[in-house]
């Protein structure tokens, strides 16, 4: 277990040119799993940022391997954020509905060469 970022996507990075720069929205940083933060930053399809991600700090087999139950996990873990009126005051029906098609959907993680 680690301190990661707990919300480690596109958005939330800022380049200068094609380097990282800077890191945004901490407020989901946390002590949990490093594969938590790449199962995060993939968000069904964004492998790109867990390649660079993967460039600095290598995940082992076995972490590799349970990214898909990690980012279901994660969706449960906002669904549950926003059934308690734990989550931002904007959050409404439709996030509910994109948790459960995210579960529906995830798509299986594979590095490209």
């Amino acid at each position: 277990m680690t301190v990661i970022h707990g919300d480690f996507i596109a958005q939330n990075l800022l380049f200068q040119m094609e380097t990282l720069s800077g890191v945004l929205d901490f407020d989901s940083v946390r002590l949990d799993l490093r594969a938590a933060d790449v199962a995060c930053a993939r968000r069904g399809r964004q492998d790109d940022v867990v390649r660079g991600y993967l460039e600095v700090a290598p995940l082992t087999d076995a972490e590799l391997g349970c990214l898909d139950d990690l980012w279901r996990a994660n969706v449960l873990r906002y669904a549950l954020q926003i059934l308690s009126g734990n989550a931002a005051a904007e959050t409404d029906e439709s996030e509910l509905q994109w948790c459960v098609k995210q579960l529906e959907k995830t798509i299986p993680f594979a590095i490209q060469p």
